[in-house]
């Protein structure tokens, strides 16, 4: 299955999320309070990621958001090892 540039764009955007705004402690809690002013001033465009993405995660609590962090960290481990990408 081929990837269109819509498909790379969100990828981009949901690996920019784990990292700049998900595994930061104080962006995290940000977020949970501001999601889309927490986006913007990471730098991340919210209309790239998918809209039940962003909802689910405007919704998560801290806790959840954190785990949520932790995989992603875990996901990006594997393919820096392996040089293949999920996301």
């Amino acid at each position: 299955m081929q990837q269109g540039r819509g498909d790379r764009a969100a990828a981009k955007a949901l690996s920019q999320l784990v990292k700049k705004v998900l595994v930061p402690p104080e962006m995290r809690r940000a977020f949970q309070s501001d999601p889309r002013g927490t986006l913007e001033r990471a730098g991340i465009e919210a209309d790239k990621l998918p809209p039940d993405i962003l909802e689910t995660l405007s919704g998560m609590s801290y806790e959840e958001l954190s785990a949520v962090a932790g995989i992603g960290q875990g996901v990006a481990e594997f393919e820096r090892r392996r040089g293949c990408f999920v996301f």
